[in-house]
């Protein structure tokens, strides 16, 4: 049987990042309670340009958030994008 073709599936590829800070946005405030908005506006920041949540993971008192996002093709070609004000 012949071996389908690799060109006909669409590959996709990603590109993977790290935070390590993601958890003081889970560190009580002065008065000893839990605010949301913390974590909310850390994974905002992340969100806005196309970050997807994958896992979070506690290690050694601390968490890391592991984000993923689709690699560009522009990106994947080494094009530069500037945007103006």
């Amino acid at each position: 049987m012949p071996q389908p073709q690799l060109q006909s599936f669409p590959s996709q590829q990603f590109e993977y990042a790290t935070d390590t800070a993601i958890g003081d946005g889970l560190k009580s405030a002065a008065d000893g309670q839990l605010y949301s908005w913390n974590l909310d506006d850390a994974l905002g920041h992340w969100g806005r340009y196309g970050w997807e949540l994958v896992t979070v993971v506690p290690v050694g008192g601390k968490v890391i958030a592991y984000f993923k996002r689709l690699l560009n093709d522009l990106i994947k070609k080494g094009v530069s994008i500037r945007f103006k004000d």
